[in-house]
C-alpha cells in the first residue's frame, strides 16, 4: 500500500488592518505612522492616504497604478502641509 501524503494549508496572516488591498507587499508601508490607509480601485490604481502634515508632490495621497510605483513614490513622501 502507498503511503499518501497529506498537507495542510498554512492560513495566511490578514494584511495590516491599514492595508485594504490584496498587496502584502505594502503592509510595511501601512505601518509607517506617516499613512491612514492604503486602498485598490482596481481600474483607478492604488491609493495611499497620508496622515496630516504629509505631503507627496503637495498632495494629501499616494496615486500609482502598480505595487511598485507605490514603494518608489512612498520615498518621495515630505513632512509640511498640503499646497
Amino acid at each position: 500500500m502507498a503511503h499518501v501524503f497529506t498537507t495542510r494549508a498554512r492560513p495566511v496572516p490578514p494584511c495590516h488592518p491599514k492595508n485594504k488591498t490584496r498587496y502584502r507587499s505594502l503592509d510595511k508601508i501601512a505601518a509607517d505612522p506617516r499613512v491612514v490607509e492604503i486602498w485598490d480601485e482596481d481600474e483607478d490604481g492604488i491609493w495611499v492616504q497620508l496622515a496630516k502634515g504629509w505631503n507627496w508632490n503637495d498632495v494629501s495621497c499616494v496615486h500609482e497604478w502598480r505595487v511598485r510605483d507605490v514603494i518608489r513614490a512612498f520615498k518621495d513622501i515630505k513632512e509640511g502641509p498640503v499646497l
